[in-house]
């Protein structure tokens, strides 16, 4: 004998409602929306920081007979424009590539890594003349002409644009338009960066 469970079962199947239409669709949307906020959460998270102005500060202090060499080392190589793991550019002839193939001798070269590595520079920079901005890149991230850079730099001019607040008080105000702030460590060093 069937139980009675079983024969109103027999009797009365359950009903299985058809999908509607679009409901795949709408939960594949949903999954990629969901995957693409979790994409630009994970972005966000992995973008890497400038190091706080006081972090640089104080390895400049750490270091600065080092940043002082790559100083006078760029004063004297006035033909230079940036010099960095990758090679150099110069000016006057004009070149952009590798080391051996330029002015600069290779033992100089040698030694300009070894102090931008010992700073934890990435490229040490001049502008032209006499009176040039000599600086030591320590930061950048981004792409094209839209990268963020930081670094220490030798100013011969006081900068108008210098700031006096606590660390990271640039990223309180957002400009509109990028620009260069200084703040001043000792003498004419300053740490600069590009926001």
């Amino acid at each position: 004998m069937m139980d009675c469970k079983l024969m109103d079962a027999v009797a009365n199947p359950p009903v299985v409602m058809p999908r509607k239409k679009g409901s795949c669709l709408r939960t594949a949307m949903v999954l990629v929306l969901v995957g693409i906020a979790g994409l630009v959460v994970l972005i966000f998270l992995a973008m890497p920081r400038p190091p706080k102005e006081g972090t640089v500060i104080q390895n400049f202090y750490k270091y600065r007979p080092a940043f002082e060499q790559l100083r006078d080392m760029l004063k004297e190589d006035s033909y230079l424009s940036r010099v960095a793991g990758w090679g150099v550019e110069t000016r006057n002839p004009l070149y952009l590539g590798e080391a051996s193939m330029s002015r600069l001798p290779t033992d100089r070269y040698r030694h300009y890594l070894a102090l931008l590595q010992q700073v934890g520079g990435k490229v040490a920079t001049r502008d032209e003349g006499q009176q040039a901005d000599l600086g030591i890149i320590v930061w950048t991230w981004g792409w094209a002409g839209d990268t963020r850079h930081m670094g220490v730099c030798w100013k011969e001019e006081n900068p108008t644009n210098q700031i006096s607040m606590p660390d990271d008080s640039h990223e309180e105000r957002p400009s509109p338009e990028r620009r260069i702030i200084f703040k001043h460590i000792d003498e004419k060093w300053y740490v600069w960066a590009d926001f």
